[in-house]
């Protein structure tokens, strides 16, 4: 016999089920599934017709769970009759069950739970109604990152929803079991009829009315106090941590149970309040059902319903319930009516409930990704203030070098401190090896990079496999680089630092550099050495230096010491110096060519001096000899021109050979003046001098004369006595007297 039950299909129009059984079942934060059991007078119903169709199931003989529409989500055949009766089993479901059909890999960011859900229910195309708010506290922060990984659409979107504490369910008095969400289960809809709770009367007997009939109540130890932690990276030094307890105990008595929460993104916003506000739904979900009630009813009701409860013999148990989880079951009687059976979990209407939290994936081991930048394309290195990169995981099918939104990846550094450590950013397009703080997908940290055929080795292998190599490119463009290479071949041990353009080294105290050996440095442009102390220079066998252009050295003192000096010059030398002191155990100078002094004033100082030139030029304004001893000067000729010339000495002897063969006198300082001998073409002119002795020898001819005075006022040359020698014959003569009023020229 049939139930009271009616079935219609709104778009397909099917008829002709007939409802014997019906099972409901429900739960917060689930999917309903209702299961009818039908019998059709049609053998070979097109089941293809009826499974996806929309489907309203009234139940007639229910007070307050009245409708309810869903989708059939499968349809079973059970029997065919030989009459053509055929039994069927349908399964009902809310529209939102596609979810469960669905399943991606994807990112979302910066939204809430209930924003996560309408985009994912809005990719269904309407066949999945967007849920309906009831959310008193639309300020709540969004979650900057939140990653699908593999679950299904259903699954995610009750993750993140219980993730915040919202509360799911379907209102099935608004004619359209309509999909709600709220933050508080003071929120639900509908009121709270009230039902007596009404023992029965005996076996298969039952009260007119809804009532209840049957109550177990159920008390447990809970934990009465959740702290939670976490971390935030942008302010290490701020503890994120909170702690909630319960203000009031169960039936039974309960200690303090802590229960220590700590995992990473959970605070979404790093203030007190939303920690307090986190801290205190952990605190809500593991007390929820502290205290349950299972009524056993003669109606059926939806979870998320309410109900007030009456004439209970237990005065606490009179009130307000939450029916968080139902079962109702309607079958036909053998000869009466149909069978009702309801079991409604309920918890008191002003206990605080929460969802449990789902697992969430874990991805352990690590994954690659592709870096990629903002959608210009301009940068090829695209980071923010922390050195974070966006990136592209392989699972994410978005083209998010179109622009799409995508967060920034922490990257891991070799070394990381206050103001030091190791910074290589990665740059567009290279890939890299993600790996995830705890396997958890909202948390991927970059840890390595890996080359491709897309971005290969700057090293060409396997033929440099010995090599090791740092190189960096030119941004943006790329054509220089840096480089730090080292060659490990057995006999070509190789350290090469290049720089594209600039070198700068920075030692704080002592550099040592030691070179086995060859060294070789060429500088393309300028070289400035500054040294504020000594410098000091040590060879061991030569130094050669060639300069193509001009050397100047200033220095405020030089000193320089040498075995041995070798200088040669192709071209020309010019030394200016403010004095010049030069100490010698022995000088050789060669001058092939002109050697010329020019000085202000000259002074020479030494033992022996010894001269051996062609010729010896002298132009000097003034000369002054001074002789510790003998001197001699021989040569085949010998010219002083002068106008004035003074010889001054106790003795003097005075040898030439050619036209004057002996000199000879003796005068003492006072009586010697000016003197001026004149020289050219055998003449030999003396003006102006007066000596006591004189002796000459031309060819055989002698003349001594004891006196002769010059007097140079009146040209005048006097002598007494003469003596006149020629070849073997010797005229002597005594008191001659010769003046001369002119010049005196021997011919």
């Amino acid at each position: 016999m049939a139930i009271d039950v009616r079935l219609t299909f709104p778009r397909s129009g099917v008829t002709g089920f007939e409802v014997h059984q019906l099972d409901y079942r429900d739960a917060l934060n689930e999917l309903f599934e209702l299961t009818l059991d039908v019998v059709s007078t049609d053998p070979e119903v097109d089941l293809s017709s009826v499974v996806g169709e929309e489907i309203v199931v009234e139940l007639d003989g229910e007070p307050l769970l009245k409708r309810v529409h869903g989708i059939v989500r499968r349809v079973r055949q059970l029997s065919a009759e030989p009459t053509g009766v055929s039994r069927y089993e349908l399964a009902v479901v809310p529209p939102l069950w596609l979810a469960t059909r669905g399943a991606d890999h994807r990112i979302f960011q910066d939204l809430t739970a209930d924003d996560v859900c309408k985009v994912v229910a809005g990719a269904y195309g309407g066949r999945i109604p967007a849920p309906r708010s009831r959310i008193a506290s639309p300020d709540r922060p969004a979650r900057e990152y939140r990653v699908q990984y593999g679950e299904t659409d259903f699954d995610f979107m009750f993750r993140a929803l219980a993730e915040e504490g919202l509360i799911s369910y379907f209102d099935h008095g608004s004619g359209s079991s309509d999909w709600v969400l709220t933050e508080d289960t003071a929120f639900t809809d509908g009121g709270a009829p009230r039902v007596p709770f009404v023992p029965p009367a005996g076996a298969g007997m039952s009260a007119a009315g809804p009532t209840v009939s049957f109550i177990a109540i159920t008390s447990s130890i809970e934990t009465s106090m959740v702290t939670v932690r976490d971390y935030d990276f942008k302010k290490p030094e701020y503890v994120l941590e909170q702690r909630a307890e319960a203000s009031q105990r169960a039936f039974v008595r309960e200690a303090t149970l802590e229960r220590y929460e700590f995992a990473t993104n959970r605070f979404t916003a790093a203030t007190e309040k939303h920690g307090e506000a986190l801290a205190r739904r952990a605190l809500e979900e593991a007390r929820s059902e502290r205290r349950v009630l299972e009524c056993h009813t003669s109606f059926a009701l939806g979870a998320g319903g309410r109900f007030t409860v009456e004439e209970h013999p237990r005065a606490d148990v009179n009130g307000q319930l939450l029916v968080i989880r139902s079962r109702c079951t309607v079958t036909e009687g053998a000869d009466g009516p149909p069978v009702r059976r309801h079991a409604l979990v309920c918890v008191p209407a002003g206990d605080p409930w929460r969802p449990a939290r789902r697992p969430k994936p874990r991805i352990f081991g690590t994954q690659t990704a592709f870096v990629v930048g903002n959608k210009a394309g301009v940068d090829e290195i695209d980071v923010d203030e922390h050195g974070r990169v966006k990136v592209e995981f392989r699972w994410d099918r978005r083209d998010l070098h179109e622009g799409n939104p995508t967060r920034f990846v922490r990257v891991s550094q070799g070394w990381a401190g206050l103001d030091y450590g190791m910074v290589m950013l990665p740059r567009v397009n290279e890939e890299v090896i993600i790996a995830y703080l705890d396997g958890d997908p909202d948390e991927p940290v970059v840890v390595g990079r890996l080359h491709n055929a897309w971005s290969a080795s700057p090293l060409k292998l396997p033929a440099e496999k010995t090599r090791s190599i740092w190189k960096s490119k030119t941004s943006p463009g790329g054509e220089g680089f840096n480089q730090i290479m080292m060659e490990d071949k057995r006999g070509e041990e190789l350290l090469e630092l290049h720089a594209h353009r600039d070198n700068v080294v920075t030692v704080g105290a002592q550099q040592a550099v030691d070179v086995g050996g060859d060294q070789e440095v060429h500088v393309g442009g300028k070289r400035g050495d500054h040294v504020e102390g000594a410098v000091e220079e040590d060879y061991d066998t030569s130094l050669k230096t060639t300069i193509g252009g001009k050397q100047e050295t200033t220095a405020k003192d030089v000193v320089e010491r040498y075995a041995s000096q070798d200088t040669e010059m192709a071209g020309r030398k010019h030394t200016k110096a403010g004095a010049v002191d030069e100490d010698f155990e022995s000088l050789e100078t060669t001058v092939e060519g002109l050697h010329k002094d020019k000085f202000g004033t000259m002074k020479l100082e030494g033992g022996a001096v010894e001269w051996r030139v062609g010729a010896l030029d002298w132009e000097a304004k003034g000369l002054k000899w001074t002789l510790g001893g003998g001197g001699t000067i021989k040569a085949p000729s010998f010219v002083i021109d002068a106008p004035e010339f003074k010889v001054t000495n106790a003795g003097s002897h005075k040898e030439t050979k050619g036209f004057v063969e002996t000199l000879q006198a003796a005068w003492d300082e006072r009586t010697i003046r000016k003197a001026s001998v004149i020289s050219a073409e055998k003449k030999f002119v003396i003006l102006e001098s007066k000596f006591y002795g004189f002796s000459t020898n031309v060819g055989m001819v002698k003349n001594d004369m004891c006196v002769l005075k010059i007097d140079r006022a009146a040209y005048r040359m006097q002598n007494t006595p003469t003596e006149l020698g020629k070849s073997m014959s010797s005229i002597r003569q005594s008191g001659l007297s010769t003046l001369i009023a002119g010049i005196v020229t021997f011919v």
